[in-house]
């Protein structure tokens, strides 16, 4: 046993003397520049905690995060470890001068300090805030995560109110490799949209997700819903994840695979569905596990137009825009955000309730509704066709002595198209009941 404790401390010593020896062969002198110069110094911030609501999406998966993210000063942090872990950084640190080395000195940030060293050049980490930059908290280094992945040549959107954060590296090349990481940092443009041109412009990417014949749709649908009523409180979580394989070139075919996770306080139920077309007709096997097991096999019928049921994003239509912009990545993809009109408050929260499954008679308020936040965005390839489409909103209702909040996103990400392979599951028919109304959400 002795043996092996030394034979593991040995190798403890040798790994870190060999990160040491790594760190200071890296040109630290802009980011040494940085601290002495002082005028860039920002004051740790006090009584911040992890924010357990934070969602971080890259490249479609989730991130578990759920005991480490924060949010400061309007910006999502993740500690300097799990952020180049999430992004796969090489990570290193110069503990003598307390500056985190990424990419074999690549980016270089000094703790405490709104400036960092990129490509040996000295940056504002944020040009609206100079109280962002590298900061500790709980002992803990944490990184502005805009700054690192835009500074990768990521796109990232951050939606506040319903605290999503989403980064897409579509087309990036490992960023582990230092001889590419110079090319990866894109010239990004912004253009404003007058409402005309947000309007034509939503149009052209609804019609664009239309004329999908045949692809792959991976989805992911997240709400929060909290109802307060006098003194009492519930909250229910929502997560919606599954993909959807269809093909309507010739032969129709369509095959649904999802899972969804309800919980709350008191319980957690999960729903494995999966729906398919077969002999023109649309089946549903449900497996509900809430402590019972129950299952379901169902039939659907056939009166139904199956490009809705697959493709349909039309979820709010282009008379509610009134403005947007887009993202310009240079040489890559396009990303548009759409604003839409809160003065029609009682249209857009009817959609987004009936998305959710919620009606007016399920929540019993009409009295007043706030529109906090609602916002489209969608990213584009050089030719125009739709990468992803999201929806993030933030409401309140209120009225009889009860508000009610609902937060969350609507994510369709698209990929394989007129590449699909639809496989149809080899089910006995007979077994499914004829008892649903309607076409399963």
């Amino acid at each position: 046993m002795k043996k092996f404790i030394a034979i593991c401390l040995s190798t403890i010593f040798t790994l870190s003397y060999a990160n040491n020896i790594l760190a200071s062969d890296i040109s630290l002198d802009k980011a040494i520049e940085i601290k002495e110069a002082k005028k860039n110094r920002i004051q740790p911030p006090q009584n911040i905690s992890v924010d357990e609501n934070i969602i971080i999406d890259i490249d479609e998966q989730t991130l578990n995060i759920k005991d480490s993210a924060i949010v400061y000063e309007n910006r999502v942090y993740l500690p300097v470890r799990e952020l180049s872990q999430a992004l796969q950084l090489q990570l290193d640190y110069n503990s003598e001068q307390k500056i985190t080395i990424l990419n074999g000195g690549k980016i270089q940030l000094p703790v405490n300090e709104n400036k960092a060293v990129v490509n040996d050049k000295i940056v504002s980490i944020d040009k609206e805030n100079d109280k962002v930059g590298t900061i500790i908290v709980n002992d803990k280094t944490y990184l502005p995560l805009r700054f690192i992945s835009e500074n990768l040549g990521y796109n990232v959107s951050y939606s506040p109110s319903s605290k999503i954060v989403h980064i897409n590296t579509n087309g990036k090349v490992n960023v582990n490799s230092s001889e590419n990481f110079e090319t990866e940092k894109q010239q990004v443009t912004e253009t404003k949209l007058n409402k005309d041109e947000a309007k034509k412009l939503y149009k052209q990417v609804n019609e664009a997700i239309d004329n999908y014949k045949n692809v792959t749709i991976i989805k992911k649908y997240r709400n929060k819903l909290e109802l307060k009523e006098n003194s009492n409180s519930e909250v229910i979580n929502t997560l919606i994840e599954g993909k959807v394989f269809f093909d309507i070139k010739a032969e129709p075919k369509l095959y649904i695979n999802e899972k969804t996770i309800l919980e709350s306080s008191e319980e957690k139920e999960t729903i494995n569905q999966k729906i398919f077309y077969k002999d023109e007709n649309l089946y549903i096997d449900q497996n509900l596990n809430d402590g019972e097991n129950e299952k379901y096999k169902g039939y659907v019928g056939n009166k139904f137009n199956l490009q809705d049921v697959t493709v349909g994003n039309k979820i709010l239509n282009e008379n509610l825009i009134v403005d947007g912009k887009f993202l310009n990545y240079e040489k890559e993809n396009k990303t548009y955000t759409f604003n839409l009109d809160k003065s029609k408050s009682n249209e857009i929260a009817a959609v987004i309730l009936n998305e959710l499954d919620l009606y007016e008679e399920d929540i019993e308020i009409t009295d007043n509704i706030n529109i906090k936040n609602i916002s489209i965005s969608t990213t584009v390839d050089n030719g125009n066709n739709p990468i992803n489409y999201i929806i993030d909103f933030n409401i309140e209702l209120n009225g009889q002595g009860t508000t009610i909040n609902l937060s969350g996103s609507f994510m369709n990400f698209y990929e394989n198209i007129d590449k699909t392979e639809v496989i149809i599951p080899n089910e006995d028919l007979s077994q499914y009941n004829k008892d649903i109304n309607g076409i399963p959400s």
